[in-house]
C-alpha cells in the first residue's frame, strides 16, 4: 500500500452523495491492502466532493484521492480517474454499487501470480429485480491461442446462445493500465451507451493472458431510474456514436473481418431493447436460447412445454433447422396458441418413438418434476428426458 499501490480502484461519481459511503466502505474493507482509491466527482450538483473528502479522513490508513471534473460523463470519468492512477492494475466501481471483501485478494493474486492481462468475474443485480450474471465460457486461464480460437469469435455474440458470451461489465473487471490506455486512446468521441462493451471487448482482443471466472463479487444497484429506460432521437444518435466508435477501434486493431457481424448482432440487441421500450414489441422471437449443445445435428427431438421457454425453443429450431421436430406437446396444449405454424398437442395422445429425445422446456425444477413423472407414466424411458434451466437469450 503507500506509495506504491499494485491495484487502483476507479470510482466515478455524479450526484451519488447518498450512496457514495456504502461504496466507499466496500472497497476499503478489502483483505487486499495493496489498493488505492480515485474517486472522480464528474460535475455533480450535490454534496458528492464533500461527502468523499470527509470519508477519507475519517479513512487514512487508505490512501483515498477525489479528483474533481465538469461533468462528462462515466466514460470520460473513468479516463480521468486512470491518467491520475499509480497502480500497474485497475479496476471499476460504480458509486452506488459495492464490492465483496475478498474479491481483490482472490483476483490479485491470480493476476500477479499467472501475469493476467485481464480478468473477468460476474456480478449480481440487486434490488428491484433479483439476478445472477455468468459468462457463457469455461473458468480458468486463456493463453493467446485459446484466445483467438475460442472467445474472440463468440464474445460479443453467438448464435447458438443468441446473446454475447462475454459480459462487458468493467466494473467486473481487473485489467493492466497499459492495456487499458492502450484501448482507450483509439476512442474518438464520448459515448454513452455502450461504454463498457467499446472498452471490454478490444481489451479482450488484445491480451496475450485472459482468466475468466464465474463468481459474483460485485453487486450491482438497481434504481427504478436506471429500470426505466427511455429512448429518443439523442439516444438513438448516442447508440450510432457506439456503432462507429467500436467499428473504429476494431479497424485499428485489424480485427473487423471476425467482429463485423458480432457487432451487428450486438446493435441488434440495443435496436430490440428501443422497439421494446417506444412500441412494445420485442424484435427477438427467442426469448430463451436453445440448448444446442444437448443434441447432435438431425436428432428427433420432442419440445414439451409451450409456455414462453416452449416458444422461444420453437422459433429457434424453426429458424436454424438444427434437429428434426417430431413433436410439440403440452398438458393444456387446447389454451394454446399457434406458433411457427404449429399448435402443440396432447402427451396423452403423441406416439413416442424409441428414438426420440424429449426435450422439456419449462423454468422451474418442480413443473420439471411434474412433467417427468407424467412422461414416465406414459412409458417414455428415462434416459431421453432432457431438461437445463433456461437462459435468457441477452441481458444489455
Amino acid at each position: 500500500m503507500g506509495n506504491n499501490p499494485l491495484l487502483s480502484i476507479i470510482i466515478p461519481a455524479y450526484n451519488e452523495e447518498k450512496r457514495i459511503c456504502k461504496c466507499l466502505r466496500s472497497a476499503i474493507s478489502s483483505s487486499y491492502k495493496e489498493i488505492e482509491i480515485i474517486v472522480v466527482d464528474d460535475g455533480s450538483s450535490d454534496d458528492t466532493f464533500g461527502v468523499c473528502k470527509e470519508f477519507a479522513s475519517a479513512n487514512m490508513d487508505v490512501p483515498i484521492s477525489i479528483v474533481t471534473s465538469e461533468h462528462l460523463g462515466i466514460f470520460e470519468a473513468r479516463k480521468k480517474g486512470v491518467s491520475e492512477a499509480k497502480g500497474k492494475y485497475l479496476t471499476f466501481l460504480d458509486a452506488d454499487d459495492w464490492i465483496d471483501s475478498n474479491t481483490y485478494s482472490e483476483v490479485m493474486n491470480i493476476c500477479v501470480e499467472n501475469d493476467i492481462d485481464v480478468l473477468a468475474y460476474t456480478y449480481n443485480g440487486e434490488g428491484i429485480n433479483n439476478f445472477t450474471i455468468n459468462h457463457l465460457y469455461d473458468e480458468g486461464i486463456y493463453d493467446r491461442k485459446k484466445i483467438v480460437d475460442y472467445i474472440i469469435p463468440t464474445m460479443m455474440f453467438d448464435e447458438r446462445y443468441n446473446r454475447r458470451r462475454l459480459d462487458p461489465s468493467l466494473c467486473c473487471k481487473v485489467m493492466k493500465k497499459e492495456c487499458y490506455l492502450f484501448i482507450s486512446n483509439m476512442v474518438t468521441s464520448r459515448v454513452s451507451i455502450g461504454e463498457d462493451a467499446l472498452i471490454s471487448y478490444p481489451l479482450i482482443s488484445i491480451a496475450e493472458k485472459i482468466h475468466i471466472m464465474n463468481k459474483p463479487f460485485y453487486h450491482y444497484q438497481q434504481r427504478q431510474s436506471s429500470c426505466s429506460k427511455t429512448w429518443d432521437a439523442d439516444k438513438i444518435d448516442d447508440l450510432e456514436k457506439f456503432y462507429k466508435e467500436i467499428k473504429h477501434v476494431f479497424n485499428k486493431l485489424q480485427m473487423m473481418e471476425v467482429m463485423a457481424e458480432q457487432i451487428d448482432n450486438y446493435m441488434r440487441m440495443y435496436i430490440s431493447d428501443f422497439s421494446v421500450m417506444r412500441f412494445g414489441i420485442s424484435m427477438n422471437l427467442e426469448k430463451y436460447s436453445f440448448p444446442y449443445y444437448l443434441f447432435q445435428p438431425e436428432d428427433s427431438v420432442v419440445i414439451y412445454g409451450a409456455g414462453d421457454v416452449g416458444d422461444s425453443y420453437l422459433h429457434s429450431m424453426v429458424r436454424v433447422n438444427y434437429i428434426k421436430i417430431s413433436g410439440w406437446l403440452d398438458k393444456n396444449y387446447s389454451n394454446k396458441k399457434y406458433v411457427c405454424g404449429m399448435k402443440p398437442s396432447s402427451p396423452a395422445d403423441f406416439v413416442f418413438d424409441n428414438k426420440d429425445k424429449i426435450l422439456i422446456a419449462a423454468k422451474t425444477e418442480k413443473t420439471v418434476a411434474e412433467i417427468k413423472a407424467d412422461l414416465l407414466e406414459l412409458r417414455v424411458d428415462a434416459d431421453s428426458i432432457y431438461w437445463v434451466k433456461p437462459i435468457i437469450s441477452h441481458h444489455i
